[in-house]
C-alpha cells in the first residue's frame, strides 16, 4: 500500500508502526527523532535516495539577475532574522523602469509541507513568513501562480520548472551566484540543495525485513538511480549511495 500525504504525517506513521517505509522530502526534525528514540531506545534510520533543489521562481521576463539569502529573507519574512530591511518592491533590488514600483507577490507552501520547513529554516533562519504569502497546495500550483503574476516570486522544487518561469541564481557561501543545475546541486554550491529520504525503523544489530531491504537496495542501485533521474530528481553520487548502503547493514 502506498499513501501520499504531507511530510508531517510520515514521522507519526513510522513512530506508531503504521508504515514500513516513510519517504520524506526533508530530514526528520530533532523533535521527531527525539520522540522516536524515547519510544524505541534508538533513533530512526534515514537513508538518502535522491537529491533535489528548492528553486526560487520569477516570471520569465523578470530581469533580476540573482538573489542572496539575506534578500530572500527580507522578501519573504516578517521577522527578518538575517537583519535586512523589508523588501516589498522590485525596485529595492535594483530593478528599474516599469519594474521599479512593481509590488512583489509571494507564493509558497503551507506549514505542513517539507519545502516550507526547509525554506523557513535555511532562508528565514527559523523566522516567520509574511502574512501575505499566498499558500498553494503543491509546487505546480506555485509555479503557475508565479507565471500568471508579473511581479510574483515563489519557491518550489526544481522538478516543477516550466517555460513561463525562470529560476533565479542564488548566492552560495563563496559569494558567487549559482543556478539550481544538477552540477551545482551535486557540488553543493547551490545553497538550497535538499535530499529526499526513506526513513525506517531499524533496530541496531538486526536486519531489515526482506521486502524493505530489497526496495532500498533497488533505490540505491544503478537501475534505481536511473528511475530517480527519469522521475525528475537528481541521482546520488557514489559516496552518498555507499553511505546509504552502510546504514542498511
Amino acid at each position: 500500500q502506498v499513501t501520499a500525504s504531507l511530510a508531517s504525517i510520515g514521522p507519526a506513521a513510522l513512530l506508531e508502526g503504521r508504515a514500513d517505509l516513510v519517504p520524506m522530502c526533508r530530514p526528520l526534525t530533532p523533535e521527531e527523532v527525539q520522540g522516536f528514540t524515547a519510544k524505541y531506545g534508538y533513533p530512526p534510520t534515514q537513508i538518502k535516495v535522491a537529491a533535489d533543489a528548492l528553486a526560487v521562481y520569477v516570471e520569465k521576463r523578470n530581469p533580476v539577475p540573482g538573489l542572496t539569502l539575506e534578500q530572500l529573507d527580507a522578501i519573504f519574512s516578517r521577522t527578518r532574522r538575517r537583519g535586512g530591511r523589508a523588501i516589498e518592491k522590485w525596485g529595492q533590488l535594483g530593478l528599474t523602469g516599469q519594474w521599479a514600483d512593481r509590488a512583489i507577490v509571494l507564493y509558497g507552501y503551507g506549514p505542513e509541507d517539507g519545502a516550507h520547513v526547509i525554506f523557513r529554516q535555511r532562508v528565514l533562519d527559523g523566522g516567520e513568513f509574511r502574512l501575505s504569502l499566498r499558500v498553494e497546495g503543491g509546487g505546480s500550483s506555485i509555479v503557475q501562480g508565479v507565471a500568471a503574476a508579473t511581479g510574483a516570486i515563489g519557491f518550489a522544487s526544481n522538478f516543477f520548472t516550466a517555460k513561463a518561469v525562470r529560476a533565479v541564481p542564488l548566492a552560495g557561501t563563496d559569494g558567487q551566484f549559482y543556478a539550481p543545475t544538477e552540477e551545482n546541486v551535486r557540488s553543493l554550491n547551490y545553497p538550497l540543495v535538499r535530499f529526499l529520504y526513506i526513513c525506517v525503523n531499524k533496530h541496531p544489530g538486526q536486519s531489515l525485513s526482506d521486502p524493505v531491504a530489497e526496495f532500498l537496495r533497488f533505490l540505491l542501485s544503478r537501475e534505481g538511480q536511473q528511475v530517480v533521474a527519469e522521475g525528475g530528481n537528481i541521482p546520488l553520487d557514489a559516496a552518498t549511495v555507499a553511505e546509504g548502503r552502510r546504514a542498511m547493514e
